[in-house]
């Protein structure tokens, strides 16, 4: 395009010097003189606005930057080689490494698809594995631990090419919150490093699934200057969730006694918690008779109740005995 564009401008070159002559040399007084100079001045028209004007196949490839064909071609390599290295490849450091290098902006979308269709694939091949080995019994913990590895892998490297490349704060951080949403613990991180405050309502409703995440969500809230009131709100709906032993710690460690009701009616669940609800009840300062159950309440009364009757009884028979002696 370039050289026939050059070309154009070569082949034009004359015609416009002849214009240019023929307007300066011919003088205007008589009418064809008049003529020539219009016809000159049109042609000098023409000529420029084809030289300076853009042609549409040259506007439409100006809306379309591309990098040059050298790099493109590394960075195509590049990309294949963070969609399909294994993970712990020295390689796939490198690759993403040189992504990062380039400084050409334009290289912000490929790398983000690259990384998403990776994380994609992998999933589905465990997906594939569960299948092929008949693994029925999965559940939420399964599926969010296996999703933190899997992005994980990679993310910090990830986020340093993104850096190098200059993408703007909000969209990285909004890269960071979809990781996050979508299990990742290291995200988290990269969030409070970030000082995303406007991650803290994300960080509030994935800390009330009380899922395995449960401390990390808190420290983050913490660093994150979020409101206590929300985040001991959040713990106590935390309780409902498969976590509740780091839960549990981390409202014993909070320090407010309004947790202690909720807390004691965990001891009435079958769940294996009640070594930890117990932990967390005397970190509360809760009476020793708070931190039983109803169960044993009950128990505690009835065993009372029961003493108590065995011993009026047992005043009643030395009683009559007394009086029989008196009167005799």
């Amino acid at each position: 395009m370039h050289t026939q564009r050059q070309a154009f401008v070569d082949s034009t070159g004359l015609k416009l010097m002849q214009s240019c002559r023929t307007v300066l040399i011919t003088p205007a007084t008589s009418r064809r003189g008049a003529l020539l100079w219009a016809l000159a001045c049109a042609a000098l028209v023409l000529v420029w606005g084809r030289v300076l004007m853009p042609t549409p196949q040259a506007a439409a490839q100006g809306t379309l930057p591309k990098l040059d064909a050298s790099i493109e071609e590394k960075l195509q390599i590049h990309l294949h080689t963070i969609q399909w290295h294994d993970p712990y490849d020295a390689v796939l450091l490198r690759a993403i490494e040189c992504v990062g290098a380039l400084g050409d902006k334009r290289a912000i979308d490929p790398l983000i698809d690259a990384w998403t269709k990776r994380n994609a694939r992998q999933l589905d091949d465990i997906q594939q594995v569960f299948k092929k080995l008949s693994i029925k019994e999965r559940n939420e913990r399964d599926d969010a631990l296996l999703v933190e590895h899997v992005i994980d892998q990679i993310i910090d490297e990830i986020n340093m090419a993104l850096e190098h490349l200059n993408i703007d704060r909000e969209s990285l951080m909004q890269i960071n919150r979809n990781a996050v949403k979508n299990g990742s613990a290291k995200a988290i991180a990269l969030l409070v490093k970030y000082e995303d405050t406007d991650a803290i309502p994300l960080l509030l409703s994935l800390l009330q699934k009380g899922d395995d995440k449960v401390k990390n969500y808190n420290a983050a809230l913490d660093k994150l200057g979020a409101d206590s009131e929300a985040i001991f709100q959040a713990n106590m709906k935390a309780l409902t969730g498969w976590n509740v032993q780091a839960t549990l710690e981390i409202l014993g460690t909070r320090g407010d006694r309004r947790a202690i009701g909720p807390i004691r009616r965990l001891l009435e669940t079958a769940a294996p918690v009640r070594t930890e609800a117990r932990a967390a009840l005397q970190k509360l300062g809760a009476s020793w008779y708070a931190q039983r159950s109803d169960a044993e309440r009950f128990g505690l009364w009835l065993g009372a109740f029961i003493a108590c009757r065995a011993l009026w009884r047992a005043a009643r028979m030395l009683w009559h005995p007394l009086r029989r002696s008196t009167h005799t």
